[in-house]
This record gives structure tokens, sequence and C-alpha cells, in this order.
């Protein structure tokens, strides 16, 4: 049934387990009522008694730019560090990229032009921290979602 969780023990944890991100995508699912849910999952509960729940078709990407990258893109300090967009499941990483780039360069690209990319940081099981850069043609699945507060602004 399209309506059922694949596994409902990936419901059960609360603590900050990415194996649980099967169990969450852009379309409403049946969860049991004893479930942790991540904070911003959308739920409702229908008149039956029952909870669904679902990643939002629309969620705000919140990306922290440090002075750095500022300063190699000629950004005046007066944009401040924070650049939001909304972006969903049609949203490919590219599209954020080029709208990074114009927040960037209000003035025109700097000299020289240097390349932007998205990346998850990744703690490994030995507690390493490592990155995936995301792929220009990927797209905000329910993984990217999950992990949101863990992608990074990078340059070239």
């Amino acid at each position: 049934d399209d309506d059922d969780l694949h596994d409902d023990d990936d419901l059960q944890d609360d603590d900050d387990d990415d194996s649980r991100s099967s169990a969450w995508t852009y379309e409403w699912r049946d969860v049991p009522l004893e479930a942790v849910l991540p904070p911003g999952l959308e739920y409702k509960l229908t008149f039956g008694g029952a909870r669904r729940a679902r990643v939002p078709s629309s969620w705000q990407l919140r990306l922290y730019i440090d002075d750095r990258v500022l300063n190699v893109m000629g950004t005046p300090a007066t944009l401040g560090a924070v650049f939001r967009r909304y972006v969903g499941q049609t949203t490919a990483v590219e599209d954020v990229l080029r709208d990074l780039r114009a927040f960037l360069t209000p003035n025109g690209p700097p000299q020289p032009n240097r390349a932007l990319y998205l990346a998850v940081a990744v703690i490994g099981n030995d507690g390493l921290d490592s990155e995936r850069h995301l792929d220009p043609q990927e797209h905000f699945t329910p993984d990217l979602w999950l992990v949101r507060d863990r992608i990074e602004l990078g340059l070239l």
C-alpha cells in the first residue's frame, strides 16, 4: 500500500540518525501516533484518529555564508551572511547556485570568477567529518531536507 511506511522501526528513535530518511517523502504517509517526528515535518490528524506526515512540499534552505566567501566574492558587508531560498522536489541545486551567485555579486561577477558549490557535511561512523558535494543536476530530495542544517556553501 502506497500510504504505508516501509519500516515502522525507522520512526521509533528520537536521535538524529539519518537512516530514518527513507521513511520521509513529499507524499503523505501514515505514521504511528507514538512515533517521534523530526522538527519541520508537516503532519495532520485524520478524523479517524490516524496521523499522517510528509516533508513540506516547499521548505526554506538557509545557508550561512562566512566572511571568507563574502570577501572573495566581493560582496558588500551590508548584505549580511545568510542566504534563504525556498526549495522543493523540483528545485535543482544549479537553480540555488544561480540565485546564490546573484545574491553574492549584485554588481557583476568578481575577479577572478570563482565557482560555487553546495555540500553536505557527513559525519562518519568513526566520528570524522567529510563532505559530499551536491551535483548541480541533483534535486532537493527528502534526504536533503533531513540534513538541511548541514548543507554548506563552498568555493572552488
